[in-house]
Formats: structure tokens, C-alpha cells, sequence
């Protein structure tokens, strides 16, 4: 009713470019610098300093002295030694925005949720530009319908300062967590598939979401909001309602209604496997957090 409803009024997305992911492999072939800053007379500015890449001199990062870049060398002996503390065997390495993001995937076993197959991954990141701290998470793909999502643990992070060595050998110590966080996920999904929905929730799902606005309705929304919000509405609802007809009415079947949205239909700069990134993974970490409270 809402995608019928919506559909009256002719709207069309504007194209958004659509970058991928430059795949390495499984090493990085350069490495960061740290560089002085200089002021137009020569002179170093104090207190700062640049990150760029080895191979092409590309300044990646402007940052503090304090900043410690955690290096691809380390990025990648890190992923070895978790390869072989877990058995799990190294899939791939990816950079991303010209090196200011890098990635690398361990093929974790296969599980079945709710009669369903599912590829799981551990993921280790890290960023040069001081977006992100290092990180590991769990990534999920539904083989059914390829569908990502990524859970991070906020206990397995280590931030760019001087300790940074120290807190990577935290995480090494503590990648247990990752496991035990696979299962409670696969718990809470054998939950939410024995959790039934109704019209009304799944409305006020979409508005979760989307972040609609609570005074408005649905035949209010074809005329006040933005067009591109509109097709946003209608690709989202299509998406649940694509999930429901195959999983059920379920919150399941909502939570994949957005994965499914996330992955396929939703164009993003710089889409990574496992929507780790920007957009696509508030989106997706919206969602869980709706069903799960």
C-alpha cells in the first residue's frame, strides 16, 4: 500500500557515482611516511605533520605529531599472526580513497541461521587519514540472497597515539570476542525470526530508518519530502517486502529487508564488502538496533 501509494508521484534518484575497491595481492606494495609540514618560507611548522604514500608521494593525512600511524607492514603482520592464532585463511586485502582505508578479510566457517547458509568473514581495518581507529569485526554475507552486514566490537580498537603497539596486542589477546560476538548474532537472528511483525511495525520501521519525520503521514510524505527521500522510501519498502514474502513477516525479515537495500540497491562512494563504511553501515547498524529493542 505505502510503495503504491508513494509511486503516484514520478520520481527519479540522481545518479550517485559508484567507486570500487582496488584489490592488492595480499600485500600492500607501499608503505606511510611521516613528513615535516613546511610553511611557504621553508620553515617547518611545529607540532605537525603529513602521512603520504611511499610509491606516489600522496599526502593521505595532515595530523598532530601525537598521531602514531599504525603501518601497512604491521596491518599485514597483524592479519598473518591472526590467520594462524585462528586457522582461518586469508582472503583478501583491499585499499580504498587512494590508500586512506585499508582492509583485509579471513574466511571464517560457515553457519546455517534459520535454515538459511551464511559466509562469515573477520575483518581487520585500519585508516591512515584519522577516520577510523584499527579495527576487527564480524561480517556476514546471506548466501540466498548475498546480502552484508558487519558488526564491530568496540573492545577491539586501537587508536592512533603512542601506545598504539600495546593495543594491538590487546586485540590479539582478546579475538576471542569476535567469536563469542558471531554467536550472540546468530542467536539474536534465531530470535527475530520467531519474532512476527505487523504493517504498523514495519511503517515504523521504515521511519526508524530513514529518520522520517513523526508528524507527517504516509500521503503527507508524496508531497513534503525531497525526491530523492521518496525514492529512498520506495527502494527500502520494496526491499522488506521482497525479504518478507521469502523469510516471512518476521523482524528477520525486516533486518534483511535493509541489508538487502544496503547492498544492492543503494549506490555509495567507496562500497566496501561488508558495508563497514559510511552510509550503508548506519543504515544497517540502525536496523539492528530497532529489532533488537
Amino acid at each position: 500500500m505505502l510503495t503504491e501509494l508513494l509511486k503516484k508521484v514520478n520520481f527519479e534518484d540522481p545518479e550517485i557515482e559508484t567507486v570500487d575497491a582496488i584489490e592488492v595481492n595480499n600485500q600492500f606494495n607501499w608503505e606511510v611516511l611521516e613528513k615535516p609540514v613546511f610553511r611557504p618560507d621553508g620553515k617547518i611548522i611545529p607540532g605537525y605533520k603529513t602521512i603520504e604514500r611511499s610509491d606516489n608521494g600522496l599526502i593521505l593525512n595532515m595530523c598532530k605529531d601525537s598521531y602514531t600511524p599504525t603501518t601497512n607492514e604491521d596491518f599485514c603482520n597483524f592479519v598473518d599472526r591472526l590467520s594462524q592464532t585462528t586457522g582461518y585463511q586469508i582472503d583478501s586485502f583491499s585499499e580504498y580513497q587512494n590508500g586512506a582505508k585499508v582492509l583485509a578479510f579471513l574466511k571464517a566457517p560457515e553457519t546455517k541461521i534459520n535454515g538459511w547458509d551464511f559466509d562469515n568473514y573477520f575483518v581487520v581495518g585500519n585508516s591512515h587519514d584519522s577516520s577510523k581507529a584499527f579495527f576487527v569485526a564480524n561480517t556476514s554475507k546471506m548466501i540466498r540472497c548475498q546480502n552484508q552486514f558487519s558488526l564491530a566490537s568496540n573492545g577491539l580498537k586501537a587508536f592512533h597515539t603512542s601506545n598504539n603497539s600495546k593495543q594491538l596486542q590487546y586485540i590479539e589477546r582478546s579475538i576471542s570476542v569476535l567469536s563469542a560476538q558471531q554467536k550472540m548474532l546468530n542467536s539474536n537472528f534465531e530470535r527475530l525470526n520467531n519474532s512476527p511483525t505487523s504493517e504498523k511495525r514495519a511503517e515504523n520501521f521504515v521511519r526508524h530508518i530513514l529518520e522520517l519525520p513523526a508528524e507527517l503521514s504516509w500521503s503527507e510524505m508524496a508531497e513534503k519530502l525531497s525526491s530523492r527521500k521518496i525514492n529512498q522510501i520506495i527502494d527500502l519498502t520494496e526491499c522488506i517486502e521482497i525479504e518478507g514474502n521469502d523469510l516471512g513477516e518476521t523482524d528477520f525479515a525486516l533486518f534483511n529487508g535493509v541489508t538487502r537495500w544496503t547492498t544492492h540497491n543503494r549506490k555509495q562512494k567507496d562500497k566496501t564488502f561488508g558495508n563497514l563504511f559510511g552510509a550503508n553501515a548506519v543504515f544497517n547498524q540502525r536496523a539492528l538496533d530497532f529489532v533488537l529493542n
